[in-house]
């Protein structure tokens, strides 16, 4: 298991569009309803009106703005896994990190079938990589002419080379039409054992059922959440090593990722941008200890 410390990033440039809304003007009279983007602080963000005024800054007065959230071209940095930047393929971005990083991580992958990583120091290039969306799930050549094929909705790429702030990251997406991702975390490496088989997979579903006053009942479909849970076998010697970087990572939204390390990100949903919901360590004999942990994954 891999588990992915995120580094602060900034946005350097996107192909993505920005926001549509106006952009908001200190001498501009505002009605109720009436939405704006501020631009001038990053992240860019979006805001509606709840109530008439002028000369309201959206960013220090609440009781007349309600913050809509971050613009397209934010949304895959916000830790929010329900919102995704949206753009036309070929879709790219580049991004600069606060500090060294070894691996760049993409979650809820939307329409993509194709990812290339492109690393620059300055204008250049230090290594480029490429790499196919479509999940190979068939056992004949029949079946891989007739079956639909899958693809990936997220990706995880342990960088060849050291990461520094000094050099920028350009992710470009391809797909048939509009493309997206909810999540681009980019972060340094921190390998917690081996995830044993018997991995769980499953969801979170924050849906919720709700009755009329004559006892009518409706379901309301809400967000949900990935999960995985997993005995992961440590060392015995790197029992306290494991227990302090999991209890450092306590309420931190991290990329979980328990593929095998030689197999890459064979399976999309074991890569969770999430958070550890509990684990216990248990001592199972004189040379390794059992790490049971549950992820759960951001709304």
């Amino acid at each position: 298991m891999r588990v992915t410390i995120p580094q602060p990033l900034t946005l350097v440039s996107t192909t993505a569009a920005g926001s549509s809304y106006p952009e908001w003007s200190s001498s501009t009279s505002y009605s109720v309803g009436d939405r704006v983007k501020v631009t001038s602080s990053v992240p860019h963000k979006e805001y509606q009106s709840s109530q008439a005024g002028t000369n309201k800054a959206p960013a220090t007065n609440a009781t007349y703005w309600t913050l809509i959230g971050v613009t397209n071209p934010y949304r895959c940095l916000d830790n929010v896994n329900s919102s995704a930047s949206i753009g036309t393929s070929p879709f790219r971005m580049a991004i600069s990190t606060a500090g060294n990083s070894y691996s760049a991580n993409l979650i809820g992958l939307q329409g993509v079938r194709q990812v290339d990583v492109r690393v620059l120091t300055g204008t250049q290039e230090e290594y480029t990589s490429r790499f196919s969306m479509r999940q190979i799930a068939v056992s004949t050549y029949l079946e891989f002419f007739t079956l639909t094929p899958q693809f990936m909705t997220s990706f995880s790429y342990r960088l060849p080379k050291l990461l520094t702030s000094a050099q920028t990251v350009e992710v470009t997406l391809t797909g048939p039409g509009e493309v997206g991702v909810s999540n681009l975390v980019i972060g340094t490496d921190k390998r917690v054992g081996r995830a044993q088989y018997g991995v769980k997979i499953g969801i979170v579903d924050y849906s919720r059922k709700e009755a009329d006053e004559f006892g009518n009942l409706t379901l309301v479909k809400r967000a949900s959440s990935m999960t995985w849970s997993a005995d992961v076998v440590v060392p015995r010697t790197l029992l306290d090593y494991t227990h302090t970087l999991l209890n450092s990572l306590r309420a931190t939204p991290c990329v979980y990722n328990g593929n095998p390390e030689e197999a890459g990100a064979l399976y999309s949903s074991l890569i969770i941008y999430g958070f550890y919901r509990q684990y216990t360590i248990t001592l199972q004999d004189f040379d390794s200890v059992i790490c049971a942990i549950d992820i759960e994954g951001l709304v």
